[in-house]
């Protein structure tokens, strides 16, 4: 086997993760504390990739998760660091929309998996287009 072989290696802008190595950062770290420090992060919702957080100053935080799910959840599982690489994907895409001056609910990234975006209401409308 080459040890030159970087297949187990997973590359996105600003990433570079490698499967058989666990990556934690300060961000990560000082996230736990915080949530140990400070019970009003709230828990609002749990989804099949993302738990989400309420923090104290009314940003909300995405916390992208290893969760896999088929076949409508009648099979489950985690795939290690499927949240670092969804998130990272994320955040370059947000980041492209901001330069192109289009507005959106990021913020910032935090850490290897998670993002901090504003509280938005949602909106119940459809739209209609007609051509003529």
């Amino acid at each position: 086997m080459n040890n030159h072989n970087r297949r187990n290696d997973i590359h996105i802008p600003g990433c570079l993760l490698n499967k058989s190595t666990a990556i934690i950062t300060k961000y990560d770290k000082l996230f736990k504390l915080a949530k140990r420090i400070n019970p009003a992060m709230e828990l609002i919702g749990k989804g099949k990739a993302k738990d989400i957080y309420l923090a104290d100053s009314g940003d909300i935080i995405f916390e992208f998760t290893d969760r896999v799910t088929a076949f409508d959840g009648a099979k489950k599982a985690e795939y290690p660091h499927k949240g670092e690489v969804c998130c990272s994907l994320a955040a370059y895409w947000f980041k492209i929309l901001k330069k192109e001056s289009v507005p959106t609910h990021f913020k910032e990234k935090i850490g290897a998996n998670r993002m901090k975006v504003a509280k938005l209401d949602i909106l119940q409308h459809i739209l209609r287009f007609s051509i003529e």
